[in-house]
């Protein structure tokens, strides 16, 4: 329902309306989505409250559409599931890793090739893996760190979760996320992610640093194939995070608009939770 809420009223949502509905609802519910359609044609873009306190009893009872991944499935198109996203972001709070993964699923499909830049423990790894190794298909999975110790986490998730025909599909690679661009073609990565800042659980001293990792995003700007996806979550509440963060950003806001979107997601009123960035290859 909160899909629909905030669209306001336009004709995308009048389509939305019109699933099956449970038995005894169809006929006034048609009426309203006439009315509905009505104002919408006339420009008038306020609805009566009696209508809405109506409309969203009878569309409580619209069954929940089933999430898909990458277009391949049934259910919210790309649009309904980033609307989504955004939704669970301003008004639930939802955690940004919550919100990143949601984004994913709108970019990856399976059989795709992904590269998580910063492995951490894995467990961006093991969502990737999840979302391209889903079939018999192509996919590929390619992580990279430069500790040692996130490797060998994230090697005994995978391990741990993963089926062994998935688990071939899966490269760790000891190398810097600013070396990605050496190991894959140009434009052949569907979605880049980083993970700035520490390994949880690891040496707090040992981060990701602002020139490195503007040149990591730099090489993935590269790998990027269209319609691809740079994701970037981006930490300033440890030594040299607000450094990076702020790095970061001023290379994303020099990169054409003809050829890139980039956006960006926080919260006014926490200023030490993380920064979530987008970069979409037009």
């Amino acid at each position: 329902m909160a899909t629909m809420m905030l669209r306001g009223i336009s004709r995308a949502s009048v389509g939305w309306i019109s699933s099956p509905l449970a038995a005894g609802a169809e006929g006034e519910l048609d009426f309203l989505r006439r009315e509905l359609s009505a104002r919408c044609s006339s420009g008038r873009q306020q609805f009566c409250r009696n209508s809405w306190q109506r409309l969203s009893t009878l569309a409580s009872n619209i069954p929940r559409p089933v999430a898909r991944v990458g277009g391949t499935s049934t259910g919210l198109n790309t649009e309904e599931r980033v609307e989504a996203a955004l939704t669970d972001f301003i008004l639930d709070g939802s955690k940004t890793t919550s919100i990143a993964h949601k984004v994913w699923k709108t970019v990856v499909r399976p059989g795709d090739t992904v590269i998580d830049a910063t492995c951490g423990n894995g467990h961006d790894t093991l969502m990737l893996a999840k979302l391209v190794l889903q079939e018999a298909t192509a996919g590929y999975v390619i992580g990279l760190d430069l500790q040692q110790g996130a490797i060998d986490n994230t090697t005994a998730l995978l391990d741990r979760e993963l089926d062994p025909n998935q688990r071939e599909k899966v490269s760790l690679l000891l190398l810097c996320h600013s070396q990605l661009d050496e190991v894959v073609d140009e434009s052949s990565v569907r979605l880049v992610c980083f993970n700035l800042g520490y390994q949880p659980g690891g040496d707090k001293s040992f981060i990701t640093r602002a020139e490195s990792t503007v040149n990591a995003v730099r090489a993935a700007t590269k790998v990027i194939e269209p319609q691809g996806l740079i994701s970037i979550m981006s930490y300033v509440g440890h030594p040299g995070g607000q450094e990076e963060y702020e790095a970061v950003r001023d290379f994303l806001a020099s990169l054409p608009p003809n050829e890139w979107v980039c956006s960006h997601l926080s919260w006014t009123n926490r200023p030490l939770c993380p920064h979530l960035m987008f970069v979409l290859r037009k």
